[in-house]
């Protein structure tokens, strides 16, 4: 997938291992938690920089938004 896909995908990462390490989420979660937060994901094709920013930030809200805190 391309356009701001990859940015989100390493926002949700980012976010889902920092939950991981912090003890809120077990390792086994990690998939599931990126990929409810991804389901209803809608990426940019041709994005500018600030789009890319923007869907890694709104990913890693998501994740938080998933996991409940």
């Amino acid at each position: 997938r391309g356009g701001t896909w990859p940015a989100a995908l390493s926002g949700a990462d980012d976010m889902a291992v920092h939950l991981f390490l912090a003890g809120a989420i077990g390792f086994l979660e990690i998939e599931t938690v990126i990929r409810k937060a991804l389901d209803e994901f809608q990426s940019v094709s041709n994005p500018s920089l600030q789009e890319v920013l923007d869907a890694a930030a709104w990913a890693r809200g998501e994740v938080s938004r998933v996991v409940g805190g």
